[in-house]
C-alpha cells in the first residue's frame, strides 16, 4: 500500500512488534497524547469562534474537520501502543470507537467536499482516505478477538 493509493494515509505500522522495534515507542505515544490535547484545544477554539464567523464559514468547517482528523489519527497511534502494552481490552474499546468515528468523519468530509467538488470525486476521496484505515482497524480488532487478554494482562 502506498500513499498514492491510500490518499496520503499510511498505516502507522504493520504489526505491534514493528511498532516497538522503532525504538521511539514512548516518544511516539507522548507525541500522540500531545496531539490529542492540541486538537481538542484547537477544536474548542474553532467551535467558540463559529458564531462570530460571517464569511469563510466553509474554511472554518474545514479547519474543524482537520482538527477532528488529527484527534482521530492520534488515537489510532495510542491504540497501537495499548496493543503493544498488552492492554487488549482498552485497545478493543478504542479501536471500536475509532471505527465508529470513521463513519462520522467520512460523512462530514462528504458534506464539506461536496460543496467544492463533484460527487464522484468526493466519493473517491472518501474511499482513498478511509478505506485502508477501516480495513486496518478491522484487522486489528479481529486479531484482538482471536487473542483475548490473559487474566493477568487485563486491567
Amino acid at each position: 500500500m502506498n500513499k498514492a493509493t491510500t490518499g496520503g494515509w499510511e498505516p502507522c505500522y504493520r504489526s505491534s512488534a514493528e511498532f516497538k522495534e522503532t525504538g521511539n515507542f514512548e516518544k511516539e505515544l507522548k507525541v500522540a497524547h500531545e496531539m490529542i490535547e492540541r486538537s481538542r484545544r484547537a477544536l474548542a477554539m474553532l467551535e467558540s469562534a463559529e458564531p462570530r464567523v460571517k464569511r469563510n464559514r466553509l474554511s472554518l468547517q474545514f479547519y474543524q474537520w482537520a482538527a477532528r482528523m488529527v484527534y482521530h489519527k492520534s488515537r489510532l497511534l495510542i491504540a497501537w501502543g495499548l496493543i503493544d502494552q498488552a492492554q487488549k481490552e482498552k485497545a478493543q474499546q478504542l479501536l471500536q470507537s475509532l471505527l465508529d468515528e470513521i463513519l462520522v468523519l467520512r460523512d462530514q468530509m462528504g458534506r464539506l467536499f461536496g460543496q467544492i467538488m463533484v460527487p464522484e470525486e468526493v466519493e473517491r476521496e472518501q474511499m482513498l482516505r478511509f478505506e485502508g484505515e477501516q480495513e486496518e482497524i478491522k484487522r486489528l480488532l479481529s486479531y484482538l478477538y482471536r487473542n483475548p487478554p490473559h487474566p493477568d494482562e487485563a486491567e
